[in-house]
């Protein structure tokens, strides 16, 4: 397979883990506001969305960080140890 079909490949597999990530957000907005009497919840949406966002990046960011220590987002003895295998 040519450089510039895997390169076509990965951007759409990226494309697809955002829009899912996307969707799971939105969904648990509407979740969130659907628990929220209606008054409330209509004005709540946007700022549930940001919320919801920010929790699971942060979530997906402290994953990265606990499974692969040697990235850029973890600091010295933070995760699981190199020799748990």
């Amino acid at each position: 397979m040519s450089d510039q079909k895997k390169n076509t490949r990965f951007a759409l597999a990226v494309l697809f883990v955002h829009a899912l990530f996307a969707l799971l957000v939105w969904g648990l907005a509407r979740l969130s506001r659907a628990a929220l009497p209606e008054p409330v919840a209509r004005r709540l949406l946007p700022l549930l969305t940001v919320a919801w966002s920010c929790a699971l990046a942060a979530g997906v960011l402290t994953t990265n960080a606990l499974w692969y220590p040697g990235s850029l987002f973890a600091f010295a003895d933070f995760g699981i140890p190199a020799t748990w295998h």
